[in-house]
């Protein structure tokens, strides 16, 4: 939703900026009555992917702390159930978008195109983040050899590589570099950090609300601390305070674990697939009234998300469905092939005995349709006079 929230703001700025005599409140410019404010809370949106990010860590991280699973069960699951709804919705994007955009297509389609074209798609410019998610999949395995250290030599390393992470990115600056694992390692550092400490002990503690003012305050810290310089530093420790908030605060616990906020967060990959386009095309037909511009931007995106999902993403959480898949294909094949060896088999019966019973003289031909057996004189009906 933060993330959503970013992209309605930067759709209200293009459509604001592609008609400056705008007026986005009924009756006011841009520049007064809390335009700022409003587009300044829209803009904390940008760092909602690096809280998905840290979730993402964590959500991985939790076998690997707990065992040692099965590689080949581990990416073929990611691989069954995310990429179909990503290739969908990445080739429905390009059938959409202006001609020339097979480069960037096939790029995308193999994850390459940040390192290849050093930008975001522009056929959907949110999937960059699912190829920093690729990257971290495949070192993930390496990564976590971490957990085969006793607790508090892996937490220094994880809490070490965190605390560096951010000088040293700022340090080697690229272009790209916040668009790619380079710049966004720590996140997932984050998460596999908070997935070891709710293996290993959160899971069994009882929910206290000094965890609900802890997420109070990272809350506010993310809201108002946006503008200042070490923010972006502290963005690892406001997302473990917002996140251990979240399983052992009794009251954002409560909060989080409502059904309608826990079915929408299921949605959330579906609905982060399709909101780039939804907002492309219905920015420009929208009313530059800013309320109803991004309302209706987020909603159009909620609800279009929620039928992808029905449609596409939720057959795909099935780990069966390749397997059934494959069922269904034999099973057509050998229904078609059934029928096609019936049906020949009764065109040769029927040859077989049509050609037996010419041959028998049961069946009358018309005349020149045979060749006519030898000896026997052949006279048409119409041509025989009664004696």
């Amino acid at each position: 939703m933060l993330v959503l929230l970013f992209h309605a703001s930067l759709s209200i700025f293009a459509a604001v900026r592609g008609a400056p005599n705008v007026q986005p409140f009924g009756g006011a410019d841009l520049q007064v009555k809390g335009w700022h404010l409003w587009d300044y809370v829209l803009n904390q949106g940008r760092y909602g992917v690096h809280l998905f990010f840290i979730l993402s860590g964590f959500i991985l991280g939790l076998p690997f702390v707990s065992g040692s699973p099965s590689l080949r069960a581990f990416y073929k699951r990611r691989l069954t159930r995310l990429e179909p709804p990503y290739l969908i919705a990445l080739t429905a994007c390009f059938l959409l978008a202006p001609a020339g955009m097979g480069g960037h297509y096939l790029a995308g389609f193999f994850y390459l195109h940040t390192f290849v074209f050093r930008s975001v798609n522009p056929v959907n410019g949110a999937l960059w983040s699912l190829e920093v998610e690729i990257i971290f999949y495949l070192l993930l395995p390496h990564i976590a050899r971490v957990f085969s250290l006793s607790a508090r030599p892996r937490r220094v390393i994880l809490l070490g590589a965190i605390a560096v992470a951010e000088p040293l990115q700022r340090h080697f600056a690229s272009p790209v570099q916040h668009f790619s694992l380079v710049g966004l390692f720590q996140f997932f550092l984050t998460g596999l950090l908070l997935a070891d400490l709710y293996v290993n002990g959160w899971g069994e503690k009882g929910k206290r609300r000094l965890w609900d003012v802890v997420g109070v305050a990272s809350l506010g810290l993310f809201l108002l601390g946006g503008r200042a310089g070490w923010f972006y530093l502290l963005v690892p420790l406001i997302g473990a305070g917002l996140f251990s908030a979240a399983f052992l605060g009794v009251t954002t616990n409560r909060l989080l674990s409502n059904r309608y906020i826990t079915t929408v967060g299921g949605m959330a990959y579906s609905i982060y697939l399709v909101h780039i386009p939804v907002m492309f095309v219905l920015g420009r037909a929208l009313p530059k009234n800013v309320f109803v511009f991004s309302t209706t931007l987020i909603l159009a995106s909620i609800a279009l998300g929620v039928l992808f999902y029905v449609l596409i993403e939720q057959p795909c959480m099935d780990p069966t469905w390749p397997k059934r898949l494959r069922a269904r294909a034999r099973r057509l094949a050998s229904r078609d092939n059934i029928i096609t060896r019936r049906r020949d088999r009764t065109v040769e019966v029927v040859l077989d005995l049509t050609d037996a019973a010419i041959r028998s003289g049961a069946t009358p031909v018309l005349a020149g349709t045979l060749p006519q057996p030898l000896g026997l004189p052949f006279e048409p009906p119409a041509s025989r006079t009664r004696s």
